[in-house]
């Protein structure tokens, strides 16, 4: 429940979970931590852009809006999901692949 963020209705789904997001952050970053003492600079390189992705993303995409017209959603859709698009397959496929990607990297 605390999680999920569960609220009145499917179309109030609540505010961001801070406190489960900085979890997120601060496991991302010691996975980065544990990586880096590896000598393969191309896990290294990875740990870097996923950490880049996730912390300067936002700020560049809703900077840049215009160039990148509806970005700024993109990293905060699993933390804060759109419920109008659950339904809709092709919208879960491409977010689950963008997520994915970051994730492996």
């Amino acid at each position: 429940h605390y999680v999920l963020n569960l609220s009145e209705g499917i179309e109030e789904p609540g505010g961001i979970k801070w406190d489960l997001l900085s979890f997120l952050f601060t496991l991302q970053l010691d996975c980065c931590d544990c990586l880096s003492l590896t000598r393969d600079k191309n896990i290294w390189k990875g740990c870097v852009f996923c950490s880049y992705i996730s912390i300067l993303r936002p700020h560049n995409s809703t900077y840049h809006w215009s160039l990148t017209r509806g970005s700024h959603q993109w990293n905060l859709y699993f933390i804060s999901p759109n419920w109008k698009k659950l339904l809709d397959i092709k919208a879960r496929y491409k977010k689950s692949k963008y997520f994915i990607i970051h994730i492996g990297a």
